[in-house]
């Protein structure tokens, strides 16, 4: 009695399957109630197969754009910084997600060998949407920043360029310097931005530099009142230490809900292990970090540039590079760094020194 109804059946499913693709299979006319059933059942079957595929592609596509975006990320942040005589810099990048909102940078002053600006900014948020933001603020640096040798100066004009052209977007707070490397001065202006750290070599006192200022991209409706930002310039001595950071790294918490805090980064600037380079003290403030958070990914994006003016002046500077595995196949084979142990750890880090 189920002889004539299998054959029937195989008939059927041979003939769909000379049609190929992975098209519905529609029962004849007639067809008996269990081949029904049976032909219901594996167009059930093909139809969440097509979804899983689909679902598979679009998963691959995002993996493939979010990869993409990395690396023109990676491409927009310095990974080498730029030799300063007499100076040695180190900066840290860690993103809460693939791609992140913090970014920093060191640019020479157009015609004098001899200014430097640094700024350090953090868009609010993270993830994609701060990141294209983090783009267009890069973008405004290298195009308004070189012709400007005061802090305040380059802020209101990236002020100005996010408010006209980014309206209505996540503001950003920002730390600026400009150092002359031949008077050994730092000027700094600060848009709403954690406060810079000023380590004395020699007495191992830290100041807070905290200049006055609103974040960069803040309309409040009709207001028009310029930035209240304002320069403060400080003397740097042989092995003085500079900070600029992002809150991701104050706020970064330990598995109580306690924030490391800025008072966790002057104890930290304030160890004995920070009398080496400027790549050690990023690497003691890193660990200091790890510790303090019980090795926790951050919440928010992580960033450090340090500054710090030689006990004497260097006969030269080495380099060392790390960069995200997901972006670069092997960045510890000739450093001798251990590797990140998961994506959520990695970790570019530029150190010069």
């Amino acid at each position: 009695m189920m002889g004539r109804p299998l054959r029937r059946l195989g008939e059927i499913l041979r003939e769909a399957r000379t049609r190929g693709g992975a098209a519905r299979i529609a029962p004849p006319d007639g067809a008996p109630d269990d081949i029904n059933n049976v032909l219901k059942a594996i167009n059930e079957a093909t139809d969440a197969a097509a979804r899983s595929e689909r679902q598979l592609v679009r998963r691959d596509q995002a993996r493939r754009e979010m990869e993409q975006s990395e690396q023109v990320q990676r491409a927009l942040l310095p990974l080498v910084l730029p030799d300063i005589p007499g100076y040695e810099s180190a900066a840290s990048y860690r993103t809460a997600q693939r791609v992140g909102g913090d970014y920093y940078d060191v640019i020479p002053v157009a015609g004098n060998s001899t200014l430097w600006i640094l700024i350090v900014a953090d868009v609010a948020g993270k993830g994609f949407p701060a990141a294209l933001v983090m783009t267009a603020v890069r973008t405004a640096m290298r195009l308004l920043a070189p012709a400007r040798t005061s802090p305040s100066e380059i802020l209101t004009a990236l002020d100005d360029y996010l408010s006209a052209h980014h309206a209505g977007g996540p503001f950003v707070t920002a730390v600026c310097a400009v150092l002359d490397s031949r008077e050994n001065r730092l000027t700094t202006a600060s848009a709403g931005h954690t406060p810079i750290l000023h380590r004395r070599h020699g007495s191992g006192v830290i100041s807070r530099i905290n200049p006055p200022g609103r974040p960069l991209g803040v309309r409040v409706g009709t207001d028009t009142a310029p930035n209240p930002l304002r320069d403060e310039t400080i003397d740097l001595g042989f092995g003085d230490l500079v900070a600029f950071y992002t809150d991701g790294l104050t706020e970064s918490r330990d598995p109580h809900g306690s924030a490391f805090g800025i008072t966790g980064l002057e104890m930290t600037l304030q160890g004995s292990s920070l009398d080496g380079t400027a790549g050690n003290a990023v690497d003691s403030i890193l660990r200091e970090l790890s510790e303090a958070t019980g090795g926790a990914a951050p919440e928010d994006d992580v960033t450090l540039l340090l500054l710090r003016r030689s006990p004497h002046v260097a006969g030269g500077i080495s380099a060392r590079v790390e960069a995200p595995r997901a972006i670069v196949r092997d960045p510890h084979a000739s450093s001798g760094v251990r590797a990140p142990k998961t994506e959520s750890e990695d970790v570019m880090k530029v150190v010069l020194g």
